[in-house]
C-alpha cells in the first residue's frame, strides 16, 4: 500500500481507538450503501480485522426507489463485501407510495432496518459512513430549521441509538480524501443518482448553498462548519453529563410507565440543566428523545417553577406531569382519549 493509504489507515485507527469504537471486539455492522463513503469505511474496518479479529458484517438497505439502478447498487455492494470477505445482508424496504415519502421517513425506516439486523446478529455497534461534508450539511439544515445547541451539534463520532451505538469514524475525513483512498486501493463504488435530485433539502445545500458559501465567504466552508459542530458537541456533551448526574441524584422511582423526581431547590438549577433533566425523564417513559425545548419539556418546567401544588399538565402521548410540593411525577396513561382528573388521582393513589 502507498504512503497515503497507510496514513489514511493510521488516522482511521486513531479515531476508532480514541472513541472506543471496537472496545471488547464485540463486532461491527456496517451500513453499506456501496457508495464511496461506506466503501472506504468497510475497507478500513476489514483492514483492522485482518490483524485484530472481530465479527464484521455489512447490511445494504435497498429502498427500491430507483428500480433497476437500486438493484444494481445491491448487487455491487454484495460483490464488494464478498471481495473483502465480509458477511453481507440485504434489507429491502416496502414503500406504499415512494413519491410521497419524506427524507425523515426514509431515514427512520433505514435506521430501523439497521437496528433490527444488529439485534439479530447480537452486534452492539452500527458503523455509518458519514464524513466531514455530511456533518457540515447537517449543521446547515438544522440551523435553517431552527435548533438549539443539541440540534446544532449534528451528530458525533459515537451516538446512542436505542440500546445500540452509532459509530462514525470518518467524520475527520473530507470527500476528496475518501475518493483518493478508494482510487489508491482500486476499490469500486456506486454513485447514487438521487443525490443529484434537488427536491431533497440536503442536495440543495450540497449543490447550491455550500458552493455559494465557499465562493462568497470561505473556500474551506465545510471544514469550518464541521469544526464548529465538533466544538458545539463538546459543550452539549458537558451539559448533558451534568444533567444526567442531576437526574440520577433526584430520581426517586422509575417504573415502566411512571417516574418520580425530587424537585427541591429546582429553581437553583440553570434552565439549560432543568430542560435536559426533564427531557431525559420524558425519554425514559416514551422511549424517544425529546428536544430540550419541546413543548412538553417547557410546559413541565413552567409547572415546576410557577404551578400550584397538585396541578398538572397532559403532554403528548397522554403523559401526565403532576406537581406535588417538592415532587414531580410523570404518569403514562393508557386510557382512551384525554385522561380525566379522577383517573389521574386514582392512578396516583395506587402507588
Amino acid at each position: 500500500m502507498n504512503r497515503f493509504v497507510n496514513a489514511f489507515h493510521r488516522r482511521f485507527n486513531k479515531t476508532v481507538q480514541q472513541h472506543g469504537m471496537l472496545q471488547g471486539r464485540q463486532g461491527a455492522l456496517v451500513a453499506f450503501s456501496g457508495g464511496p463513503d461506506s466503501t472506504a469505511l468497510l475497507a478500513c474496518l476489514a483492514e483492522i480485522r485482518s490483524t485484530d479479529n472481530f465479527p464484521l458484517a455489512a447490511i445494504h438497505v435497498n429502498h427500491g426507489l430507483r428500480g433497476t439502478e437500486s438493484d444494481e447498487d445491491a448487487t455491487s455492494a454484495r460483490q464488494t463485501a464478498s471481495a473483502l470477505a465480509v458477511d453481507f445482508y440485504e434489507e429491502r424496504l416496502t414503500l406504499r407510495d415512494a413519491t410521497a415519502v419524506s427524507e425523515d421517513t426514509l431515514r427512520q425506516m433505514r435506521y430501523g432496518a439497521l437496528a433490527a439486523t444488529a439485534r439479530k446478529l447480537d452486534t452492539p455497534s452500527i458503523f455509518l459512513g458519514h464524513q466531514a461534508e455530511d456533518l457540515a450539511e447537517t449543521l446547515l439544515m438544522r440551523l435553517a430549521r431552527g435548533a438549539g445547541l443539541d440540534g446544532l451539534t449534528a451528530f458525533g463520532p459515537v451516538e446512542p441509538y436505542a440500546e445500540l451505538r452509532l459509530m462514525r469514524p470518518l467524520l475527520e475525513f473530507s470527500r476528496d480524501e475518501i475518493l483518493r483512498y478508494l482510487q489508491a486501493r482500486q476499490l469500486p463504488y456506486r454513485l447514487d443518482s438521487s443525490n443529484e435530485d434537488k427536491r431533497f433539502t440536503r442536495n440543495r445545500i450540497r449543490h447550491e448553498i455550500l458552493p455559494l458559501l465557499r465562493q462568497s465567504l470561505n473556500p474551506r466552508m465545510e471544514e469550518t462548519l464541521a469544526r464548529t459542530a465538533r466544538l458545539l458537541s463538546m459543550d452539549a456533551d458537558y451539559l448533558q453529563r451534568i444533567a444526567q448526574d442531576e437526574l440520577e441524584r433526584r430520581m426517586l422511582k422509575l417504573w415502566p410507565a411512571e417516574a418520580a423526581l425530587d424537585t427541591q431547590h429546582w429553581a437553583d438549577l440553570h434552565s439549560a440543566i432543568q430542560t435536559r433533566v426533564l427531557r431525559a425523564l420524558y425519554s425514559l417513559l416514551q422511549q424517544e428523545v425529546h428536544p430540550p425545548y419541546s413543548d412538553a419539556v417547557l410546559q413541565t418546567n413552567h409547572l415546576l417553577l410557577h404551578g400550584r401544588n397538585r396541578s398538572y399538565i397532559i403532554a403528548q402521548g397522554n403523559i401526565v406531569a403532576w406537581k406535588e410540593k417538592n415532587l414531580l411525577r410523570l404518569l403514562r396513561m393508557d386510557t382512551p382519549g384525554r385522561p380525566k382528573r379522577e383517573e389521574i388521582l386514582s392512578r396516583l393513589q395506587d402507588r
